[in-house]
């Protein structure tokens, strides 16, 4: 009898340590890209790391500059939920610039850089970069992404030979 309260109390607490340790955080849900500005953005560059092809060059530049495709990007950006997170995974397989210059590419208005689940935003002020870090809420949001600029005009250049 002794030998079954004392397993029927360690189980208890058992079950109750793993339902207390598995609870999941409610976190706010946040829309990051909702300030996206647009009026000053000449072109978005869309760099895709993890293209290879025969040629033997490692990654696509494509390069969206009709001002009605901008406002789709930024219009289903600004519709994306996130969590804010620490948590960092820093290999990009996507990166979203928005460019204010065509002449000067390393003016970047906004970075957007996508890793695995999480969404990385760089924000340029004057010499000043802001770096925040997301996990998006919809786990689809690259393969909507690539579809969105895959039907849209962009001229397209390789990043670098291997």
């Amino acid at each position: 009898m002794n030998l079954k309260s004392f397993i029927f109390v360690l189980f208890s607490l058992a079950m109750l340590l793993v339902t207390g340790c598995s609870k999941p955080i409610n976190k706010e849900t946040l829309k990051p890209f909702s300030d996206i500005q647009v009026s000053s953005t000449k072109r978005v560059e869309f760099d895709n790391m993890t293209i290879t092809s025969a040629q033997k060059e490692s990654g696509r530049s494509k390069m969206v500059i009709r001002s009605d495709d901008i406002t789709k990007i930024a219009e289903y950006l600004k519709t994306i939920d996130c969590v804010s997170v620490n948590q960092k995974e820093k290999k990009a397989d996507f990166i979203i610039g928005f460019m204010d210059n065509e002449e000067q590419s390393n003016n970047s208005i906004r970075s957007i850089v996508f890793s695995k689940n999480q969404i990385y935003v760089y924000k340029n002020s004057g010499t000043e970069t802001t770096e925040l870090c997301y996990t998006p809420v919809d786990n689809k949001v690259v393969e909507k992404l690539k579809s969105l600029y895959s039907s849209m005009n962009y001229e397209e250049e390789l990043l670098m030979k291997k």
